[in-house]
Formats: structure tokens, sequence, C-alpha cells
């Protein structure tokens, strides 16, 4: 049997083959139920073949099963981190605020104070009146630069 074969049959059963220590060469098996005795004796008697089938660089559709997630995957996963991965639920879009303040950054190596400073009532009004709500604690310099994207250069 293959170590796929055998992961496929574990998860099937309702466990996860994760591996849990690279450095000592453990896995980790969860499930939410018990396993069958025979599928215990399985994968305890192959756990070398199968942390090192979950160690081998992960093949070009696990990495595709990854990016269809939403996410960025490398090419150094592992074929046990792109399982997980590719199991979880695809990363929240970002919030409107979070899209206009992206590539927010003060161009000096040492910002101007008021950056810092809690935003203005002044620029959360034109915000608003922008139709952009502002998430708690947005700055002075955070809120410029979306109000310049929203405005434009010529403003």
């Amino acid at each position: 049997m293959t170590p796929a074969e055998m992961l496929r049959l574990a998860r099937d059963a309702g466990a996860v083959v994760t591996v849990q220590d690279e450095w000592k060469g453990t896995l980790r098996v969860r499930s939410v139920r018990s396993l069958p005795t025979a599928l215990r004796g399985l994968l305890r008697e192959h756990r070398e073949v199968l942390f090192r089938f979950l160690m081998e660089p992960a093949p070009v559709p696990l990495l595709e099963a990854v990016a269809r997630t939403g996410r960025n995957p490398s090419p150094l996963l592992t074929r046990g981190e792109a399982l997980e991965l590719a199991a979880l639920p695809a990363p929240p879009l970002p919030s409107r605020w979070e899209l206009l303040v992206d590539g927010y950054h003060c161009a000096d190596a040492k910002p101007h104070a008021w950056h810092s400073h809690p935003a203005s009532a002044a620029q959360l009004a034109l915000l608003a009146k922008l139709g952009v709500a502002p998430p708690p604690g947005a700055t002075k310099g955070e809120c410029s630069f979306a109000i310049s994207q929203l405005k434009g250069p010529a403003g």
C-alpha cells in the first residue's frame, strides 16, 4: 500500500495525519473519533514511510490546490504543509479600507510624528462623505493616504 493510500484511508476514517516534529521525525494523528485498530497499527507500522512522504516537496497539483484557496503557495512547501494549507478555507477578502491603505508607508526613514496621531474629526468626516469607514484606531497618516487615493493626485 502506498503512503498516499494510507493517508486517504486515514482521512476517510476522519483522521488527519501531519508532521508533528520534522527534526525528530514524528507524526501527529488527529481524529474526532476513535480510529479502527487495524488503521492505527498500519499508521504506526509505516510511520517512517509516511513521514518521508509528507516531507517530500509538494507536487504541482497540490500547490495548485493551495492556490485555489486564495493563498500564494511557495514551491518550497512540503507535501504535508501543502495538504494542510489546501484543507483550510479561503482567507477573507480584504476590506475596502485595507485595499485603500495597501502600500501606505512613509517614504522618509523617520516619519513625521503626525502620521501616528489619531485621525482627525475632519478626516473621518471626509472619508465618511467619500463612503469609507476607517477602523477604530486609524491614524492621520493612514487617513491622509486613503483620502489621496480616493481623490486622486489632482485632489
